[in-house]
């Protein structure tokens, strides 16, 4: 008869397995959500903002801002 698995042994498993496939992940989600597409041809190459989050992270701080001028937060 097989030995049983515990849930930290499952656990321990699953984040060895994710940490030697750096091609799945929540980060590599929000990177390639936030960033151009990475280059094929050259992996080094650094990969610029994307013009809708530059787009949003402005909009994000001009609402912020309005918002803290007109009721005086800072």
């Amino acid at each position: 008869m097989t030995e049983r698995v515990r849930g930290k042994q499952v656990y321990e498993a699953l984040r060895e397995y994710m940490r030697n496939r750096p091609d799945v992940g929540f980060g590599k989600a929000m990177r390639d959500a936030m960033l151009e597409p990475a280059n094929p041809f050259d992996g080094k190459a650094t990969r610029p903002p994307s013009r809708w989050f530059v787009l949003f992270c402005l909009v994000s701080a001009l609402v912020f801002g309005c918002f803290s001028y007109f009721n005086s937060l800072l």
